[in-house]
């Protein structure tokens, strides 16, 4: 294939450039597999419609900060706690030697469960200290996480939520009108802190068949958060689900593309549209960002 190379890792020498936008580009292939290898002039960026020549580009292991925003509520106590723990083993297990690692939990209210670190023992040891209890605030997770990511050394950034449920909180009821205009209301500074963030967000949702109607889980509220960003959701029906899901998305950060643009309005506060393309790859298909804020 034409658009193919030898893959090749380069640093991200952009890493604290403010003149160009990043984007974290994943190419998959017709069997929504990471294709690795595309190659720099095989991309066309756009912006708001009009092209917009690669300025910079990196592939191959090119070093991350990652944040695992970790539902610790009551209802993750038990066999589904342990297997999210071993989830998030298996992201340790992939980190490289520049990569970064911190994990948010939640339950009735956002708390930090390690600081960043490079150390794969400190956060087993600290997860090893978790009990679940609690209600689910998610929205405030995730602000935290995106808000975290600003004290983090590398440029291309990311967020993995592991939940099972939707956002409430102590003395709001599932399913009831008011409990979801109320999680809609909190879910907006967290969209709008993810509009304004180069951070991919990925969601790991378990809803197994048998969970009663009102606490089944909200995929389109996840994937509001997810799909913006260039990430996505992954929805399991058992426990065993989120491991697989986990070595699906550990797989794409793996093998991702970093491409760097001018912006043509780079400070006038406006969202602009952005589109990525592989030329020559018909059967490719490519997750990015929407767009981004002109500050």
């Amino acid at each position: 294939m034409a658009v193919l190379a030898a893959a090749a890792s380069q640093a991200p020498s952009f890493r604290s450039r403010t003149d160009l936008v990043a984007l974290t580009v994943t190419v998959l292939d017709d069997k929504g597999m990471p294709l690795p290898g595309v190659r720099q002039d095989s991309f066309t960026i756009t912006e708001d419609g009009a092209p917009r020549p690669v300025a910079h580009f990196a592939a191959g292991e090119i070093p991350i900060s990652l944040v695992v925003a970790l539902d610790c509520s009551e209802s993750m106590r038990g066999a589904r706690f342990d297997v999210s723990r071993k989830a998030v083993e298996g992201f340790l297990d992939r980190l490289g030697p520049e990569d970064e690692f911190t994990i948010v939990g939640f339950n009735d209210r956002a708390f930090s469960i390690t600081p960043w670190t490079t150390s794969p023992e400190a956060i087993l040891a600290a997860l090893g200290r978790i009990e679940p209890s609690g209600a689910t605030a998610l929205y405030a997770a995730v602000s935290t996480a995106i808000d975290g990511l600003r004290g983090s050394r590398n440029r291309r950034q990311a967020v993995v939520i592991i939940s099972d449920g939707n956002d409430q909180l102590n003395g709001e009821r599932a399913g009831n009108a008011a409990t979801k205009l109320a999680a809609r209301r909190r879910s907006l500074p967290a969209i709008e802190r993810v509009r304004h963030s180069e951070a991919l967000v990925y969601a790991i949702g378990a809803d197994p068949p048998d969970t009663p109607p009102p606490y089944r889980l909200d995929s389109a509220a996840l994937r509001e958060l997810t799909d913006p960003s260039g990430g996505s959701t992954r929805i399991v029906y058992s426990d065993a689900g989120i491991s697989e899901a986990a070595e699906r998305i550990g797989a794409e950060l793996r093998q991702q593309y970093v491409l760097g643009f001018a912006p043509s309005h780079p400070r006038d506060g406006k969202f602009h549209k952005v589109r990525v393309t592989v030329n020559g790859c018909d059967r490719c298909r490519v997750r990015v960002r929407s767009g981004y804020i002109g500050l």
